[in-house]
């Protein structure tokens, strides 16, 4: 097998760090899942107190208590998404200094040489951007709000549905609890229309953090770093958007390099994005370095060869040919079997059910 240049094993390494964050995002989401299963509980608790039930009109003490109940319901979930705001907000702080000091880290082990440096301007940089990072026009603060706001009008839609239907108290409190009408057929899932704006929020920030992160470090380091390459997640998933953009580069000023006008932005550029941008650096030439006095036994060639346009599929399957074990290490050992028998797909790997990481896990993973 021919050796790879230090540019595309930076790529693979960006690839594998992808789903560690993708890791990383699943704990995230069962932390706040517990915190959302407490909320709609407590939200169906006052539900039950109230006594409602279905009838032809409500009576003005009803109403009374209806209007109070949707109040109480308000507050709880603007107070509980508010501790999921400041909660994550803390969590992207840790992780945007862990992905900074990463980002030198991971290239100098690669080289075998001490070509990059995080400073501590780099990271007070990264903790600076984290309340102007946005997501689809809007920081993330103002999507957990829009995610309370959503869940209350969903709550009172199922309540006013199952009163019109003429519902008992009980079973308009199943709507909520289970998502099923009176004749217990599901009708909606308060809990995983919820959950599923949750995961879209944490994935992205996660992405929108590590690249802030990363770039930060690169802009630092321009005597090294030349550009960047798009590295898409390249699956069944991928939008038509990142997919055309998938092995593009541009210099860190995001001017294109080679045949292409693509404008450069960092991602995630839609929701669940599962592009990264993979640092382009300079020949050793280029860095006034001896490449003959390198040996090829210990660094990777540094010849300026961009990373390859390469499926996830066949990147997993080139990754355990060369570390057996790694795909196992990557998503579990129950996973990684169904997969190599062909019985599940990269997808069904890559979905909620990843395995959960914490930071403090991941940066023993990376060596931080």
């Amino acid at each position: 097998m021919a050796a790879q240049s230090i540019n595309e094993e930076i790529a693979d390494e960006i690839r594998k760090h992808f789903i560690y964050l993708g890791r990383l995002g699943e704990f995230q989401n069962r932390k706040i899942a517990e915190i959302l299963d407490g909320l709609i509980e407590d939200m169906a608790g006052k539900l039950a107190i109230t006594g409602i039930s279905g009838r032809s009109s409500l009576t003005a003490t009803q109403r009374t208590k209806l209007n109070k109940l949707f109040s109480e319901a308000k507050r709880l979930a603007d107070s509980k998404y508010t501790e999921i705001n400041d909660q994550f907000d803390d969590f992207l702080s840790e992780l945007g200094t862990t992905e900074a000091y990463w980002g030198s880290k991971y290239i100098n082990d690669i080289a075998r040489i001490e070509l990059m440096t995080t400073t501590p301007k780099a990271v007070q940089r990264v903790q600076a951007a984290l309340s102007d990072i946005m997501i689809e026009g809007a920081p993330m603060k103002e999507w957990w709000s829009r995610q309370s706001t959503g869940m209350i009008n969903h709550f009172k839609d199922q309540i006013r549905i199952g009163y019109l239907n003429g519902e008992t108290n009980s079973q308009i409190v199943g709507r909520i609890l289970e998502g099923v009408d009176g004749n217990g057929n599901k009708i909606y899932d308060l809990a995983k229309g919820s959950k599923r704006g949750t995961e879209a929020i944490v994935r992205s920030g996660l992405l929108a953090v590590s690249n802030k992160a990363l770039d930060e470090v690169y802009q630092d380091n321009r005597s090294v770093v030349k550009g960047y390459t798009w590295v898409a997640t390249l699956d069944d998933r991928t939008t038509l958007m990142c997919a055309s953009l998938d092995g593009l580069s541009w210099t860190l000023d995001g001017e294109p390099i080679g045949n292409h006008d693509k404008v450069f932005e960092l991602p995630p550029i839609h929701w669940n994005c599962r592009s990264v941008v993979s640092p382009l650096l300079k020949t050793y030439r280029d860095l006034g370095i001896d490449i003959d006095e390198i040996p090829d036994s210990t660094r990777a060639s540094m010849d300026g060869q961009v990373p390859s346009k390469i499926g996830f599929d066949n990147w997993l399957k080139k990754k355990e040919s060369e570390q057996k074990g790694f795909v196992a290490d990557m998503f579990g050992v129950s996973k990684a079997n169904l997969w190599k028998k062909g019985l599940i797909s990269v997808k069904d790997m890559t979905n909620r059910y990843a395995q959960p990481l914490t930071l403090a896990e991941l940066r023993k993973k990376i060596g931080l």
